[in-house]
């Protein structure tokens, strides 16, 4: 009895109940618009670009998280196989004002969901249906709403994308003054030629790396003169293997009473706010990396024999 009521389920119970059967992890594209949100993604290499509404590099941990969201659409009810004429309409999915568009690195054309009105049995469900087919299905409304977020959460908050080991070479400007380091044949030296504390420099990087912009002040600043950028008021230069270009942070003026400056990252054509922690890292010297000289005995000296 237990056997047959376990397989004696109606037929849409052995469907799936998967929106997106596509593997987002293969993505190359992803275009998503909403009456309160529209952004498109793009995969070069092995990592996203915002590429709409603003050109950015994308957050790859916020990317993950969205792809996440759209792998576990769930459909909710299988609501036709076969709408009638009119019925698209009736469910606003005529003329979707809602749409997502996936392409992945297969042949096939890019799989789009269309998105409508809530459906009359559950307004928290909304009517959802595919280009590939003519089913209609209900999906819960907040399911998708946490796909159609703000753009400017996907964009990426580090201020220099670096892995620390990979760095060769780093030159400071600061205030009128300016210092180069280099690593050669995996020794850290400073200009001069004397070895450097290369744990130093690695934890001194690390700092670099973690540090995130506070927020995005304005995109495509015409007049960076103003936010002490042209010419700026400080840069820092990193060299990574096999890259003959460095990347840069540009470093402008303070902001208004505050410790936060203004800054400019290479390749990103964002004004941001850099942090305050900024300013430690520019008044650092080689002089912080050298290594430390060997602790001094405390003990008595021994008097010699007489």
């Amino acid at each position: 009895s237990s056997l047959f009521d376990a397989v004696n389920q109606p037929v849409d119970a052995y469907r799936s109940h998967e929106l997106v059967d596509a593997d987002p992890a293969s993505a190359t594209q992803i275009a998503v618009t909403s009456s309160k949100s529209a952004y498109t993604l793009r995969k070069q290499g092995e990592r996203w670009q915002l590429t709409g509404p603003v050109t950015d590099d994308a957050d790859s941990g916020a990317v993950s998280t969205m792809l996440g969201k759209l792998r576990r659409l769930r459909i909710e009810r299988f609501v036709t196989n076969q709408p009638a004429a009119g019925q698209l309409a009736g469910w606003g999915l005529d003329a979707p004002s809602s749409r997502i568009s996936i392409t992945t690195d297969t042949p096939d054309k890019p799989l789009e969901v269309l998105i409508g009105a809530p459906t009359t049995e559950n307004p928290e469900e909304l009517y959802v249906t595919r280009t590939d087919e003519p089913a209609v299905y209900a999906v819960k409304q907040d399911a998708l709403e946490e796909v159609f977020q703000d753009p400017h959460a996907l964009r990426s908050r580090a201020v220099l994308d670096i892995a620390p080991e990979q760095v060769t070479k780093i030159q400071l400007t600061w205030q009128g003054s300016a210092w180069m380091i280099e690593k050669q044949d995996g020794q850290w030296r400073a200009g001069d030629g004397t070895d450097l504390d290369s744990a130093k420099i690695e934890d001194w990087l690390w700092k670099l790396r973690d540090l995130q912009l506070t927020r995005f002040v304005e995109d495509e600043p015409k007049d960076l003169s103003r936010y002490g950028l042209e010419p700026t008021t400080g840069a820092i230069q990193v060299w990574l293997e096999h890259q003959l270009d460095p990347k840069e942070l540009a470093v402008g003026t303070t902001l208004d009473q505050s410790q936060s400056r203004y800054g400019k990252m290479t390749g990103r054509s964002c004004l941001v706010e850099l942090p305050e922690g900024i300013n430690a890292i520019l008044t650092t010297t080689p002089d912080s990396f050298r290594t430390d000289p060997p602790a001094s005995s405390s003990a008595p000296s021994e008097k010699p024999a007489s």
